[in-house]
């Protein structure tokens, strides 16, 4: 019983281990593109003046 205790803890922080990276993932992944739409969108307005 202890075993599976220890077992289903280590699946949980593996889990958690592995939601925290697809958030970061998913965080650099939307700033980067927030980041390339608003550069292309100041570059269209610089050339319409």
């Amino acid at each position: 019983i202890e075993n599976l205790i220890n077992y289903l803890l280590f699946e949980k922080l593996l889990c958690t281990e592995l939601f925290n990276t697809m958030g970061k993932i998913l965080q650099i992944k939307v700033s980067t593109f927030a980041c390339v739409t608003i550069y292309l969108s100041s570059k269209s307005r610089i050339r319409n003046l």
